[in-house]
């Protein structure tokens, strides 16, 4: 007895000296062939002739199996097309962790068809952690029949999409958009667009994962802009990308001061406008005559004024009204072009 026990000691060490670390399947899995995995690239498709001389796992059921390396956390695709004989029939992908050969990730049936000859497709997808797997082929043969199949691998790092996006507006020539930060990202894309449809879509690129805002610069005025972000992760040399986040609308602001509206009053009248940011304040001119040959100006406020009632003048005149904005630079006053026309007859 002691003798036998040293013999299947002895070749027990020598299969460790051939396998090595992957001797562990034999003591989980009846795969033999798992040391024997064949590598894969992604993107690529295997073609394999699929008969009784493959590994056998029990009965009429062969297999042969893959071995692939997850970068990051995300999405394995597998795409199988077979071609099949005489009862060449069941088909099942099997996931196991290499580093835990006792874990079976996933089994899912590809086929379950009795049917003599015939072709079918599976495109089967994973969320699957970062590591290593054999993807496991199995299928069954009825007799010593035989087929031939191909499969793809590929694979999606799974990167979540930016959220809390905020966009806003402070003056005439940009945007600022802020979004929460997605977790190991490797930057963001922002896409931004005058469309609702991002048919005319622009793009600006933030290099910097840990970034959370951009500034949007050259932008035109008083103009509303559709808003969304994008994250991106490189995973050996791979540019994987999020789905877009939610959209968000901003509006730039005018360059310069409009009359929102002008509403007559006895002797007189009132304008409105909406403010212009930066501005030092506001002037408006008011005449008879329509080419402003006697008008006459008024400065209204300081640059948060919206309104202004000019009092004083004729009963039931038209008067062609309008404003400008000004700032103050290098010590001296620089006034906009003047507002379009807008007229009022007094009460």
């Amino acid at each position: 007895m002691k003798k036998i026990l040293s013999v299947l000691m002895s070749i027990v060490m020598l299969l460790s000296i051939t396998v090595g670390a992957d001797l562990s399947v034999y003591a989980y899995y009846p795969y033999d062939g798992l040391p024997y995995a064949t590598d894969v690239e992604f993107n690529t498709t295997y073609q394999n002739y699929a008969s009784n001389y493959d590994y056998l796992e029990s009965d009429n059921w062969r297999y042969q199996v893959y071995k692939v390396t997850i970068p990051y956390d995300g999405t394995l695709n597998i795409k199988m097309s077979s071609e099949c004989y005489n009862y060449f029939n069941h088909g099942r992908i099997k996931i196991i962790d290499a580093n835990n050969i006792d874990l079976e990730y996933c089994e899912d049936k590809l086929r379950d068809n009795t049917g003599y000859n015939g072709e079918y497709y599976n495109s089967l997808g994973y969320t699957i952690d970062v590591g290593t797997y054999y993807i496991i082929y199995d299928y069954a043969f009825r007799w010593d029949y035989y087929g031939t199949y191909n499969i793809t691998f590929t694979y999606k790092a799974d990167i979540s999409k930016p959220a809390n996006i905020k966009v806003s507006s402070s003056n005439y020539s940009s945007f600022n958009v802020k979004w929460n930060k997605v977790a190991n990202a490797d930057g963001y894309l922002i896409k931004y667009a005058t469309k609702s449809d991002f048919s005319n879509a622009a793009y600006a690129k933030v290099a910097n994962g840990k970034a959370t805002s951009k500034t949007i610069n050259g932008r035109a005025a008083n103009t509303k802009y559709y808003v969304k972000v994008q994250a991106y992760k490189k995973v050996n040399g791979i540019t994987y990308k999020s789905k877009w986040s939610e959209i968000k609308t901003v509006k730039t602001l005018q360059k310069k001061a409009y009359i929102k509206s002008i509403s007559s009053r006895a002797n007189g009248f009132t304008v409105k406008w909406d403010k212009v940011n930066g501005k030092l304040g506001y002037q408006i001119r008011y005449a008879t005559k329509p080419d402003f040959s006697n008008a006459a100006t008024i400065y209204a406020g300081n640059g948060n004024a919206t309104s202004k009632t000019i009092t004083g003048r004729a009963a039931h005149k038209k008067y062609y009204v309008q404003i400008r904005s000004y700032v103050k630079q290098n010590g001296k006053y620089k006034f906009d072009a003047w507002s379009p026309t807008k007229t009022v007859t007094t009460k």
